[in-house]
């Protein structure tokens, strides 16, 4: 076996038997957001949020 391909069996027998059999896809973690300091409804559908907390406008990749 090239040395490459041993690798690669290593690495794929070392995943296998780090993860058990069924295992979930992905899992998030949300922390409720309080319902406060909100929006009107117009400001927020132009703003684009409802949370005031949560509106941070996209200023092309410059740190804020």
């Amino acid at each position: 076996m090239e040395p490459l391909d041993q690798f690669v069996a290593e690495m794929m027998a070392f995943e296998e038997s780090m993860f058990p059999a069924k295992i979930s896809l992905a899992m998030s973690y949300v922390p409720n957001q309080p319902f406060e300091n909100l929006y009107g409804e117009d400001e927020a559908l132009g703003q684009g949020t409802l949370f005031r907390s949560l509106n941070f406008p996209f200023v092309g990749g410059k740190h804020r």
